[in-house]
This record gives structure tokens, sequence and C-alpha cells, in this order.
């Protein structure tokens, strides 16, 4: 798993997110796209931009004195992903109802049936119709 890179654009706070955790990277590279490799005998991630090491970052959630060996946190870690990227294809809000207000202005528009809108007045049957015309008294412009 050593060398295991992924790539993230970092936010417009500056922070980037892996396996549930939040790491700071730079407000200076927010919306950018930047390479996460794994250095595991360090167990940090090295963020690199444009081919540049920018800051190497403390892996969080592992387990320093522990049970789980480095490379079953990886493979934990890619579980992990796959289960979200599941859980995000397959969620689905159901849509919520439209609110009463909302159903009683449709009820009373469909009750006063249809609406005439104020537009510009017709012109007349050969005018001349010019767009340095001036506008007429009443606001309209004829087209």
């Amino acid at each position: 798993m050593d060398g295991l890179s992924f790539k993230r654009v970092v936010r417009a706070n500056g922070s980037i997110s892996i396996d549930k955790y939040d790491y700071y990277v730079s407000k200076a590279l927010k919306g950018k796209l930047v390479l996460v490799r794994i250095d595991a005998a360090s167990q940090e991630f090295v963020v690199e931009h444009r081919g540049k090491e920018v800051k190497r970052l403390t892996i969080k959630g592992l387990k320093r004195s522990g049970p789980i060996p480095f490379d079953d946190w990886v493979e934990q870690l890619r579980q992990e992903a796959v289960s979200e990227a599941r859980r995000q294809r397959h969620r689905s809000t159901p849509a919520r109802p439209p609110s009463k207000s909302w159903i009683q202005t449709l009820q009373r528009a469909m009750e006063e049936g249809p609406r005439r809108l104020a537009g510009p007045k017709p012109v007349p049957a050969g005018a001349a119709v010019s767009a340095d015309a001036p506008d007429d008294d009443d606001g309209t412009i004829p087209f």
C-alpha cells in the first residue's frame, strides 16, 4: 500500500477529506486538484500539487500502538470508500409533498380561470416600426 495515491479537490476553507476525516492543507490551494500519496514508513499522507510536495499530514484514525496494522487500515479505508460510493449511488430522498398554502394557491388559481397578462399594444398593420423610434407614452415598445 506504500505509494498508493488518490486525488482530492481542496475546499474553500483549505481542507480535504479522507476517510471521514478532514485535513487542512492550505487556503491558497482552494479549488485546486492535489495528489495525496500514502507514505507507509512515516504513516503520513503526502500532499502534492503540480509535482511538488505541499504538506505531510499524520494519518488520523490509525492506531499507533495497536491492534490494527497499517496495511489492514488501508484495506479498511478502501472498503469504506467503496461502501460510501454505493451509499451515494443508491441514496434517494423522497420528494416532499407540496405545502398546504401552495396547494390552496393553486386551487384558487384554477377556480379563477386563466388570466390575461398585459403586454405591449399591437402595432397597426402598415405602421412603420423602427428600432430607433421612441417609446410610446404608456411605456410599451412596439414590436
